[in-house]
């Protein structure tokens, strides 16, 4: 069966926080997964699956997210779970809205 997971990276991201592409790539993976819900329901355990990485570099790659504000933790029914921070939503959501503008013109 094809594997259709798909995520955004954001390449001016990697220059405005100072990500490595590995990173980037984590932080719109978990993105993507936050956009219904506000949160990523995906455990560490399952973006090491998800992303065929080691379980000590994902955890490596998402205490960074953290120490550069771009991604919190969130309670939700007693449970916890990794959301995108207001910087970065704030970060995207210029972008779609620059892309919108430009697909009017």
């Amino acid at each position: 069966m094809e594997d259709n997971r798909y995520s955004y990276v954001y390449w001016g991201a990697i220059k405005e926080f100072g990500l490595n592409l590995t990173e980037a790539a984590l932080m719109g993976l978990m993105a993507v997964l936050s956009r219904k819900q506000g949160y990523c329901f995906a455990s560490t355990d399952a973006l090491t699956n998800m992303t065929d990485l080691k379980h000590d570099y994902v955890e490596m790659m998402i205490n960074n997210l953290f120490e550069k504000n771009l991604l919190e933790i969130i309670s939700v029914n007693s449970k916890a779970f990794f959301a995108p921070t207001e910087s970065w939503k704030n970060f995207t959501d210029d972008i779609h809205k620059n892309l919108s503008k430009t697909r009017k013109s």
